[in-house]
This record gives structure tokens, C-alpha cells and sequence, in this order.
């Protein structure tokens, strides 16, 4: 219980390079499951679809 009650000191420093790595992946993240949730959807939105017939 007393090493969750103390922290010590990090003594680290993230310059902002770092910063705007962080940034970018955390934007990479969001647009990675942004397009996996698209295809899943149209995927699925694809099953209850009605399948129209073509009259060549």
C-alpha cells in the first residue's frame, strides 16, 4: 500500500520533437480505426443488404 502512496520523481524531460511524435501517433491511432471500423461496417451493412438482379 505505501509504494502505491509514493511516487518518485521521473527526471525526464520530453523536448517538442517528442512531443509532436506523440501527436502524430496518437492521430495515426485514430485514423487506423477509423478506417478498420468503415470496412467492418460496410462489410456488415453489406450482409442485410437486398442483392439486386441485373437485366443484361
Amino acid at each position: 500500500m505505501a509504494s502505491i502512496c509514493y511516487t518518485n520523481a521521473a527526471h525526464a524531460y520530453l523536448d517538442p520533437s517528442t512531443g509532436g511524435m506523440l501527436i502524430s501517433a496518437i492521430i495515426g491511432m485514430f485514423a487506423t480505426l477509423g478506417l478498420v471500423i468503415k470496412s467492418y461496417w460496410y462489410k456488415l451493412k453489406s450482409l442485410f443488404r437486398k442483392k439486386e438482379k441485373r437485366m443484361d
